[in-house]
């Protein structure tokens, strides 16, 4: 099986315009024939309920704020019983 992760790093203290990441997507295709069998844009994958962008470094509440990344699942590849790759496409976020 393999698993197909997003990771989210901070782009903060890098200069980027505002809206610059607003249609970042990830797709899934075929490398023979460039066919996109899956593809999301991030925006649109719903986040956790009780998601906060930047949380306390430590355990005091009004201490410094650090950057909370998101890791994306878009989905995983296995092999089945009849040696055909099978996609399933999950688009979750934690």
């Amino acid at each position: 099986m393999i698993l197909l992760l997003i990771h989210e790093y901070d782009t903060s203290s890098k200069a980027t315009k505002e809206g610059e990441f607003d249609r970042a997507w990830f797709r899934l295709s075929n490398d023979e024939t460039n066919q996109t069998l899956d593809y999301s844009i991030l925006n649109k994958v719903s986040k956790p309920e009780d998601y906060q962008p930047m949380v306390p470094k430590g355990e005091e509440e009004d201490g410094e704020m650090v950057f909370n990344p998101l890791t994306y699942v878009h989905g995983r590849l296995y092999l089945d019983t009849n040696k055909m790759w099978v996609f399933e496409s999950y688009k979750h976020s934690f």
